[in-house]
């Protein structure tokens, strides 16, 4: 996938989730150190892909007046995760998770 791509997802991600202004916000997004563990949350999503719309989503919410971090997330704290809430894995569960880590902070 090529940067237009990247920047169009991330458009419209910062478009349905963040506020105009986020002045004195950080944002966390969430990173991955492998195609593997992206593709555990997204499917056919390479880990530099995945950077790419991240990159995107920042320079938007920098231009809100936020700061960014990188939060990396594994497979294995998901599982650890459900296992103690007993909630069980599937497509649906990963993608809530995944999507409740991108935080915005005071």
């Amino acid at each position: 996938m090529a940067w237009t791509d990247a920047k169009t997802i991330g458009a419209r991600w910062v478009q349905q989730r963040l506020p105009e202004d986020l002045s004195g916000k950080r944002l966390e997004l969430v990173s991955f150190d492998s195609d593997a563990d992206s593709k555990f949350f997204y499917p056919g999503r390479s880990a530099e892909f995945h950077r790419m719309i991240n990159s995107a989503i920042a320079r938007a919410a920098r231009k809100r007046g936020a700061r960014t971090n990188y939060v990396v997330v594994t497979p294995a704290e998901y599982l650890e995760i459900c296992e103690k809430e007993g909630v069980e894995d599937s497509p649906e569960e990963r993608q809530a998770f995944i999507e409740a880590c991108h935080r915005i902070r005071d």
